[in-house]
């Protein structure tokens, strides 16, 4: 993905922030699932910061503050900066929506993690992941 230095100059507001290697799969991410979920008043339960969090828990890797913000700028959203953090219009709903997804991925996780210190037994496997665990010597 190219970044754009316009759309950071205008977004980017601590020296510290940085793009990660992972904003395609977060730009892939919110393009799939924000389109549909803005509503007009902005939300101020939710910033960019804890919208981060989530993100890293639904897609399994480390996900900047300017990640957030940079894809949500080039998905057109609107935004409210608030210090180094954004607000946007994204209904409690969707919030809600992005929470269970990232309960569910943390449940997976951490199914997998037990199965791999063998304190529980794999109940069925996927070809491709039994590949992965006779690689790895587990079976």
């Amino acid at each position: 993905m190219e970044i754009k230095k316009e759309i950071l100059d205008r977004i980017i507001k601590s020296k510290d922030e940085t793009i990660t290697e992972n904003i395609e799969s977060v730009y892939n991410f919110l393009s799939e699932h924000v389109p549909g979920c803005l509503v007009k008043k902005r939300n101020d339960r939710h910033s960019s910061y804890g919208l981060k969090h989530k993100l890293e828990r639904i897609l399994g890797h480390y996900v900047s503050n300017l990640d957030v913000k940079y894809c949500m700028e080039l998905l057109g959203v609107k935004s409210w900066p608030c210090g180094i953090n954004y607000f946007y219009p994204l209904s409690e709903r969707w919030y809600k929506e992005m929470e269970k997804l990232a309960d569910k991925k943390d449940e997976e996780k951490f199914e997998r993690e037990r199965i791999a210190r063998g304190e529980i037994a794999p109940v069925s496997f996927t070809m491709a992941e039994l590949g992965r665990w006779a690689k790895y010597g587990r079976i």
